[in-house]
């Protein structure tokens, strides 16, 4: 498991990866370029364009940033595959460090996951 200390000193963490910002930036950008556009969706599921995702994107992450969650923690994010996933995994990842686990997890490993990282339930 990597701990948290291993994940803020990993090479680049503290710059930005790529010439066109972080996350939140760049799915700003998106949003500008392709607005209309169907950006994420499913078989049987009502798909969210570019401006409707980078909105859902950037009031999770000001929630979580509201709540004190931020750069440097750690959020297990427990959910079935699925939109409502990935949406909160880059929710989680505009703002902080997102951990997506598999729900059938065993208790014992997401206690073990969660010893340096005392767990925050926050439903978004």
């Amino acid at each position: 498991m990597i701990s948290q200390e291993k994940l803020l000193n990993l090479p680049n963490h503290n710059t930005v990866v790529s010439q066109v910002g972080d996350i939140r930036q760049r799915f700003s950008q998106l949003a500008k370029e392709h607005g209309e556009n169907p950006a994420l969706g499913g078989i049987n599921r009502p798909w969210l364009n570019y401006q409707q995702l980078n909105k859902l994107i950037q009031d999770r992450g000001n929630t979580l940033l509201d709540a004190g969650i931020g750069r440097g923690n750690i959020v297990i994010i427990s959910l079935n595959n699925g939109l409502e996933a990935l949406s909160a995994i880059l929710s989680v990842a505009s703002v902080a460090i997102a951990l997506p686990v598999n729900p059938q997890e065993p208790v014992k490993t997401l206690v073990q996951l969660s010893k340096n990282n005392p767990p925050v339930t926050y439903d978004l």
